[in-house]
């Protein structure tokens, strides 16, 4: 995903009424979300564990195709494969954010990884 459609996400975003402001940084935004109709509410909470742990993912290098040096060696590009979230990272950074994972909330949260892997990995296609 890139930074655009992070944002985007986070604008579409609604917190609870309950949420502490000091425990939330980005309460303010979470507040905006109801505006927004692209995101339905049985998946709010799901997002919002995404958004908190998408920067976790297991990247392994790829290199493919490339080019012929004189010398006969062989340079190719490098490009990232994304295999999936990090669990031990991604359950330490719902935790940080005082998220309770409940078996729906990780089921939803697989289902977002899977579809982000898909989309960070089309180039490689």
């Amino acid at each position: 995903m890139d930074a655009t459609s992070l944002a985007n996400l986070r604008d579409a975003l609604d917190d609870d009424a309950s949420a502490a402001p000091d425990r939330d940084p980005f309460a303010k935004v979470w507040a905006r979300a109801n505006a927004f109709e692209g995101i339905w509410p049985e998946n709010v909470a799901v997002v919002r564990a995404f958004l908190a742990v998408c920067s976790q993912w297991r990247v392994t290098p790829v290199s493919g195709g490339g080019m012929m040096t004189p010398a006969g060696n062989v340079i190719a590009p490098t490009v990232p494969l994304y295999i999936g979230l990090d669990y031990a990272a991604a359950r330490a950074g719902l935790d940080a954010e005082l998220i309770e994972v409940t078996p729906t909330l990780w089921q939803g949260l697989r289902v977002m990884e899977g579809e982000a892997c898909k989309a960070l990995n089309e180039d490689l296609k």
